[in-house]
């Protein structure tokens, strides 16, 4: 049974999250390899298998889930990694030219970066697809899904910790557009509420 899983996970192109669909096909094609070996049927089980097979692959593309728990893949990811990102605006100040402050900071491994007056949002390339590997999401499956709705950008490299005392090389980040739903705008409120004579005080 898990010879004839891994088979048709390998042919089908399966990822952890579709596995359950194999595990049941597998099931049904070796009960019935064993119950024609022992003379029950005469059913011709390779047509059977490249049949279902077929149906697999069809299942794979045709059944998606819907863009709300795609863009909702990526909250989760961040709640779970709140305390890894960094929140800073990436323009330089035009009085000051200087760089801004960040406005939050990482309290461990940074694995976000968002610009609130871009509202860009990066997130470190193996952070997420750990995460996805977790939680049985398709990685590739979400991004593709995410791109189509015009959250997901492209991959490129960034250092993440721009802004910060310390500056670390850069990294393979996926680029995401946050201005494109509300749940990725980490830590905007508290920007946009800041009072100008007061941040004008402290500069």
């Amino acid at each position: 049974m898990r010879q004839i899983q891994a088979k048709i996970d390998k042919e089908v192109q399966f990822s952890a999250r579709e596995r359950f669909w194999s595990g049941v096909v597998a099931c049904n094609i070796a009960s019935g390899l064993i119950t024609k070996s022992l003379g029950l049927h005469d059913y011709d089980m390779s047509a059977v298998y490249e049949w279902v097979k077929g149906m697999l692959g069809e299942m794979r593309y045709e059944i998606k889930p819907p863009q709300d728990n795609i863009v909702a893949v990526l909250g989760e990811f961040m709640n779970s990694h709140i305390n890894n990102a960094v929140v800073v605006n990436v323009k330089v100040d035009a009085r000051t030219k200087m760089e801004a402050a960040p406005i939050v900071e990482p309290r461990g491994e940074l694995m976000i970066r968002y610009e609130p007056d871009t509202k860009e949002l990066f997130i470190a390339v193996k952070a997420f697809r750990d995460f996805c590997v977790r939680n049985q999401v398709n990685y590739k499956g979400t991004l593709k899904e995410l791109q189509k709705i015009g959250v997901y950008m492209e991959p490129i490299n960034k250092r993440l910790s721009k802004g910060m005392k310390v500056v670390s090389p850069a990294v393979r980040v996926l680029k995401f557009d946050a201005s494109k739903s509300e749940f990725l705008q980490i830590g905007a409120g508290a920007d946009e509420n800041r009072d100008p004579e007061l941040s004008n005080q402290l500069a």
